[in-house]
């Protein structure tokens, strides 16, 4: 709960570093290699990469826990004419099997969403989104993670690789630092299995 009025909070006061409204070159370099299809962005905010998506041909809906940010999302895509292309859902992602999903989906995205979660919803995380996707369908994850060696809360990128494991096969994984934190962070491209 605490998690959720933090970001709340953030929206509202427009303290959103996260948010640059620049889709990340990862998701522009994969969509040149894919279809379009049905996407779904967990952790949309503002919905920057949902309209950059329904740009690209694709059918997308985007859930972000923050209305407000989900307010912002939808107010973009009506400016930008792409209210039949996509779909914003104010939900907590921890009820992801309960909500009004497009089924199968070819893509799913998590830019940031992942490494906000509880321990509890972690878990049940992989199977929720494999259960929604088509065989072979990318999911794109960016997480902070820990570096190797280094005691922290957060997962390191093995840790994440074999959280996803059951249902995804890792196709690539790069580690950087975040440059709103300046934290570590990585980039995973998953394939469901």
């Amino acid at each position: 709960m605490r998690t959720r009025l933090r970001f709340w909070w953030r929206y509202l006061t427009g303290n959103t570093p996260w948010d640059s409204n620049i889709t990340p070159p990862e998701l522009l370099d994969l969509i040149e290699q894919i279809d379009p299809g049905q996407a779904l962005d967990i952790g949309c905010g503002t919905g920057t990469n949902v309209i950059y998506l329904a740009r690209q041909g694709w059918q997308a809906v985007g859930v972000d826990v923050v209305g407000q940010a989900i307010r912002q999302a939808e107010k973009k895509a009506r400016y930008a004419g792409l209210t039949e292309s996509t779909r914003f859902l104010h939900a907590d992602i921890a009820r992801l099997p309960e909500l009004s999903i497009p089924q199968p989906l070819d893509l799913v995205l998590d830019i940031g969403c992942f490494h906000a979660l509880s321990k509890e919803t972690q878990r049940s995380y992989p199977t929720h989104i494999a259960a929604l996707m088509r065989h072979a369908a990318p999911f794109l994850l960016y997480a902070h993670i820990t570096p190797a060696g280094v005691t922290s809360d957060r997962l390191t990128a093995e840790q994440i690789t074999a959280h996803f494991a059951e249902d995804f096969e890792l196709i690539t994984v790069s580690q950087g630092i975040d440059t709103a934190s300046q934290g570590a962070s990585g980039w995973f491209q998953f394939a469901r299995k």
